[in-house]
């Protein structure tokens, strides 16, 4: 499924969100996407809503790369 990211409007945060409909799929990240990439799961909780997994996290300046997996 397609994830979708946004920042709050303080810039503060990070909301990661992806449709509900397909599924339970578990988040990861990276700090690259090369082909030996250490892609780590994200222990943080997501919530479900109006159809739609989401997770807030706290923005920083590192470049980071996320994506979802069915388990």
């Amino acid at each position: 499924p397609q994830l979708l990211a946004s920042k709050s409007p303080t810039g503060n945060a990070l909301t990661l969100a992806w449709p509900g409909d397909a599924g339970y799929f578990d988040l990861f990240q990276a700090t690259d996407v090369s082909t030996d990439a250490t892609w780590l799961s994200l222990t943080n909780p997501a919530w479900y809503s109006n159809n739609q997994w989401t997770l807030a996290l706290p923005a920083t300046n590192a470049q980071v790369f996320y994506r979802l997996r069915a388990p």
